[in-house]
């Protein structure tokens, strides 16, 4: 059409969304996710996850930010399988897309993981008739209480996970069982080196 110019194929060192974020300084910043650090998160995130074409999750986050694209959304797609979008997060909506959908997981917040076990007790029919092989948790950390009553009340396992706007995607994860979950922790290193530092950046 008139007015737009063809670029070619995106390469990995192109932006592909700039992101506005607070959380790493305090004041607002404009962080860009390049195409080629979306692949490489996305592939290892979804292989951590063990996430196949038969997995379906519910993305509660918005998709304004990372964990909303990255995580909700891209981690399903590319391994094939499918993705519940809600328009606006409520618990209400939420068991009511367990029901209809019948996902494997779900990733959320901790705010959000409070209302769902605010309102799980309604919901126990359809907690009884699920499918979670897991919860993933990001944006904050959870507190030990809260993880436990998700596992309870899910009978699943909670990975809590750590990441960054800046890395895209998830830096440190729990794994999957047989492997360890240690409550108040963020599990260990996903797809890349952590090591700890002092103020002159010496390991």
């Amino acid at each position: 059409p008139d007015g737009v110019t063809s670029c070619g194929k995106a390469l990995p060192e192109d932006a592909a969304v700039l992101v506005q974020t607070s959380g790493s300084t305090g004041a607002p910043t404009v962080v860009p996710f390049f195409h080629g650090q979306f692949v490489h998160q996305v592939e290892v995130q979804s292989a951590w996850l063990r996430l196949t074409h038969d997995d379906r999750g519910i993305a509660s986050m918005p998709m304004s930010n990372g964990a909303g694209i990255n995580s909700s959304l891209l981690m399903s797609l590319i391994r094939g399988g499918s993705v519940v979008i809600l328009e606006e997060f409520t618990a209400d909506d939420f068991f009511q897309c367990i029901a209809e959908f019948r996902p494997t997981w779900y990733t959320a917040g901790p705010t959000h993981h409070q209302e769902i076990l605010a309102r799980a007790s309604q919901y126990r029919d359809v907690l009884a008739d699920s499918r979670f092989r897991f919860i993933h948790s990001m944006t904050a950390p959870l507190r030990d209480e809260t993880h436990l009553n998700l596992e309870e009340t899910f009978g699943v396992p909670v990975l809590q996970c750590y990441g960054q706007s800046e890395t895209v995607g998830t830096i440190a994860c729990h794994p999957l069982p047989p492997g360890r979950r240690k409550l108040g922790t963020v599990g260990v290193a996903v797809g890349n080196e952590v090591a700890i530092a002092d103020e002159n950046w010496c390991l």
